[in-house]
């Protein structure tokens, strides 16, 4: 079975190597990170992973919902049902990512803002 091709339906089926829950997973972590300031480390990165693998199991059901998936990380590359909407290294990988966006953000937001 073939890889189906993958596109983002939002930029009218273009290939384009960035989707928009990225950026909605940036905008989660800037407003998370204020209330999350005084946890430990681990609990950060755990609310992140959660926060981030649930943003983008949303992302992925309105994904199916346009027609076909924008990414699958089933290793068939299925994408009619949820399956390969969100896998454990990557919800890991967005904890790790959350914790190093909390760092960088607020430096980029900051010099936006001069």
């Amino acid at each position: 079975k073939s890889e189906p091709e993958r596109f983002s339906h939002l930029f009218r089926k273009a290939s384009v190597p960035f989707l928009p829950v990225y950026a909605a997973g940036g905008a989660m972590i800037e407003a998370l990170s204020p209330f999350l300031k005084n946890e430990k480390l681990a609990s950060r990165a755990v609310v992140y992973a959660a926060s981030l693998t649930a943003l983008e199991l949303i992302a992925c059901k309105l994904d199916r919902i346009a027609g076909d998936a924008s990414w699958s990380y089933a290793p068939d590359g299925e994408s009619s049902s949820l399956e390969g909407c969100v896998d454990l290294p990557r919800g890991l990988a967005w904890g790790g990512l959350g914790l190093l966006a909390e760092r960088f953000l607020p430096k980029v937001v900051g010099a936006r803002k001069k």
